[in-house]
């Protein structure tokens, strides 16, 4: 029993001495921000010193030390008189610093503060004053100088000792090298396409937590929240948050986009978006920019203003469109559609009839290279009837047609400068575009045996991918014998030439100006924002230069003299370079 005792007795004494040293801990650690000393150089009193606890539940243990002083400014010129209150606190957790944070930030305002002005000497019919709340370190810190101007004193002097007040406190933490805590980083990110985005990726926080509205200003500069999502918090190891906004349901006009990231110490980041949502373009079809036949049997031949595009082992048709000087912005799909005027396909060695119900497939292709349509033709291009392409029609018939012109393409060439020679004239050579083909990316189309009207190729992805330059159509597979004839632009019926259908989703959102702020405590409100947004087609390097040229005279007159100057040595060069360059840019 004694010896149990003794036990309990030394517990007891040890537990007293300890308790000594844990409360001169922790007066250590707050008495190493005191700023007594600083305030009595300045004339001021110390009125009160005590302890205050701002718990809301028995589970915590928000306890602040409280201090005021009364004094007045010794540099003002003018008698006044002023009230310093200091309230702070050291709290281990993080949690614990966030819930001192917004404890003290709720009750410490400025015409509410904690003391009595006439408790402290103050006979207050008016008042004015500063008051602050911040955290450094582990430190919740608030703080107010209240003044009383008499005879329209500015204040100004109170604000000097307010500034100067604060910047002592905080270096008094830093040099007690108390712990910080966790830093919350944030940073922002645009998705590129198909989808437009942005991603906030973070660490650290105390409770982040994301919210973001969409505006629109209005007439007085004001701006009305149209779509919004209010603050969510987020869990509790989730590092990165990614919003998206559906640009379908936005009526054309320009709008802020804001999307915040932030802790509940008011910590965080901004982001601001300018959107421009532009009219859907309606869908429509382009009319041919150009067309012709590449005929291989007559390799410097051009047929670019013949009334048929003919298809078969001797010839491929090529079509282009102004793609270029097109806005293809929200563009969803692109149609390729070529009106077939007849087809058939020989028998295989006995009867044509063989042939009939059979099938081929077209296929069509990017092209890589510019090229020049011509004015060349053969006349009567139709034979005899179901007769279909030039090696039957204008050989039945005996007519040459008009070689044409001035430059245009051949099978042999892109540009040949002089078409009416039947020569090789141009520095080019593509022999039939196989060497100018970029990769197939439409499925190919099959075709029945004499069948007629409209044939249709998806081009999408060759639009999206900028190939600007036109097509090629060719039947799928080696030594197929089948005749196709398409009508072409100089066809006589606008409505049987081939077109290109665009398709367009929309309305279109174009984002522009981001910008990251970091001011959270006033502006920010609670909340976070997503939006998707049309991407927007990238258009290829070469069709961007096109395109500076045009719009800059200058710089293309630039572009034509060094161009003649690097092939000044070479005539027939400096010819063919330049008429390629003009026709490139025209």
């Amino acid at each position: 029993m004694i010896s149990r005792f003794l036990h309990f007795l030394l517990i007891g004494v040890a537990v007293f001495w300890a308790l000594p040293a844990f409360a001169q801990e922790a007066d250590q650690r707050t008495d190493s921000i005191i700023v007594s000393e600083y305030l009595q150089n300045l004339g001021f009193s110390l009125k009160q010193d005590y302890t205050m606890n701002l718990s809301e539940s028995d589970t915590e243990n928000l306890v602040f030390r409280r201090m005021r002083w009364n004094g007045k400014e010794l540099e003002s010129q003018e008698y006044q008189e002023l009230a310093v209150e200091l309230v702070y606190g050291y709290f281990e957790q993080p949690s614990m610093v966030a819930d001192a944070f917004d404890a003290l930030r709720s009750t410490f305002n400025v015409g509410d503060l904690l003391f009595n002005y006439q408790e402290a000497g103050f006979d207050v019919i008016r008042n004015k004053g500063l008051s602050t709340v911040f955290i450094k370190g582990h430190f919740v810190v608030g703080f107010s100088v209240i003044d009383l101007p008499l005879q329209g004193t500015s204040g100004l002097p109170s604000k000097n000792l307010f500034n100067n007040l604060k910047q002592t406190l905080v270096q008094k933490i830093v040099v007690a090298g108390q712990p910080a805590l966790p830093e919350f980083v944030v940073q922002f990110q645009k998705e590129a396409s198909p989808n437009y985005a942005v991603t906030a990726s973070f660490e650290g926080g105390i409770e982040p937590f994301y919210r973001w509205d969409l505006s629109e200003p209005n007439s007085k500069g004001l701006y009305k929240v149209v779509m919004e999502e209010k603050a969510k918090f987020l869990k509790e190891n989730q590092k990165m948050i990614k919003v998206s906004l559906n640009d379908t349901e936005l009526a054309p006009g320009t709008y802020r986009f804001r999307f915040v990231v932030g802790d509940r110490l008011g910590r965080g980041k901004q982001y601001d978006d300018t959107l421009e949502v532009a009219d859907q373009p309606s869908n429509h079809s382009l009319f041919p920019l150009k067309d012709s036949t590449l005929k291989s049997t007559k390799p410097h031949q051009n047929l670019g203003a013949n009334p048929t595009l003919s298809l078969n082992h001797q010839e491929t048709p090529i079509v282009a469109f102004d793609l270029a000087n097109t806005d293809l912005t929200g563009l969803t799909k692109a149609t390729l559609v070529m009106n077939l005027e007849g087809c058939e396909f020989p028998g295989n060695g006995h009867s044509r009839r063989r042939g009939w119900n059979n099938s081929q497939a077209i296929e069509v292709y990017p092209l890589t290279q510019a090229w020049a349509e011509g004015n060349g033709y053969e006349s009567d291009r139709r034979g005899r009837k179901g007769k279909f392409g030039s090696h039957h029609g204008s050989r039945r018939h005996g007519h040459s047609g008009n070689n044409g012109s001035g430059p245009g393409v051949t099978w042999f060439s892109p540009l040949d400068e002089e078409i009416r020679n039947n020569r090789p004239d141009g520095s080019s050579k593509w022999f039939g575009a196989r060497t100018a083909l970029g990769p197939r990316s439409a499925p190919s189309v099959p075709v029945r045996n004499r069948q007629t009207g409209a044939v249709e190729f998806d081009v999408t992805q060759d639009v999206l991918n900028g190939y600007y330059e036109g097509w090629l159509l060719k039947q799928k597979g080696h030594f197929q014998t089948g005749n196709f004839s398409f009508t072409s632009k100089e066809g006589g019926n606008s409505e049987l030439a081939p077109k290109l259908l665009l398709e367009f989703s929309g309305p279109m959102a174009k984002a522009s100006g981001s910008q990251e702020g970091t001011s959270l405590l006033g502006d920010l409100g609670f909340g976070s924002t997503g939006f998707k947004l049309r991407a927007l087609r990238r258009r290829s390097e070469l069709n961007n230069l096109r395109e500076f040229l045009k719009e800059n005279p200058t710089a293309a007159f630039v572009g034509d003299q060094v161009l003649r100057t690097v092939t000044h040595s070479n005539p027939s060069l400096c010819l063919a370079s330049t008429v390629l360059y003009r026709t490139w840019l025209s």
